[in-house]
C-alpha cells in the first residue's frame, strides 16, 4: 500500500504539472517526492509531453514496484497469483486481476487501486469462461 500511496503521489504531483505548464503555455520543471523520498525531477512542456530524462528511482509511469528487483510486479496480489503458478504449478483464478489485465481500474478489498490503463498488470494464468465479469 505505500507504494501505492507513493505511486498516486507521484501521479499527481506530475499531473498538476501538466495543467500549469498547459495554463502557462510554458516549460514547468518540479520535484517528484513523496514520504520524504526524492525521485529526481521532470520537465513539462507546454503541449504537456514530459522530459522523464532526471527520474531517479522510478521508471518514466512513475509506478513504484516493490516486488522483485527488477520490479516486475506491483501488488501482492499479483506476486502471488504469478509465485503459485511459476513456483508451484497452481493456477489461481483472479477475477480483479483478470479485469485490471484487461484495462480496467479495479479497487482491492484492501484498497490498492490496479489499474489497468495506467500500469502493466500481469494476466492470471487461469482465467475462468464461467465467469460473465470480464
Amino acid at each position: 500500500m505505500l507504494a501505492d500511496e507513493i505511486t498516486h503521489n507521484l501521479r499527481e504531483t506530475r499531473n498538476q504539472a501538466i495543467i500549469r505548464a498547459q495554463a502557462t503555455q510554458s516549460m514547468v520543471e518540479v520535484g517528484l517526492q513523496s514520504k520524504g523520498i526524492s525521485y529526481g525531477r521532470i520537465r513539462v512542456n507546454p503541449d504537456g509531453s514530459v522530459d522523464p530524462s532526471q527520474l531517479e528511482g522510478v521508471d518514466e509511469d512513475l509506478r513504484v514496484r516493490p516486488f522483485f528487483h527488477h520490479g516486475g510486479t506491483i501488488s501482492i496480489r499479483e506476486f502471488v497469483v504469478g509465485a503459485f503458478n511459476g513456483e508451484m504449478g497452481l493456477e489461481v483464478f483472479d477475477p480483479n486481476l483478470a479485469r485490471a489485465s484487461a484495462g480496467e481500474r479495479i479497487v482491492t478489498p484492501a484498497g490498492m487501486v490496479l489499474d489497468g490503463a495506467l500500469d502493466a498488470i500481469e494476466t492470471p494464468p487461469a482465467v475462468s469462461e464461467r465467469d460473465d465479469r470480464i
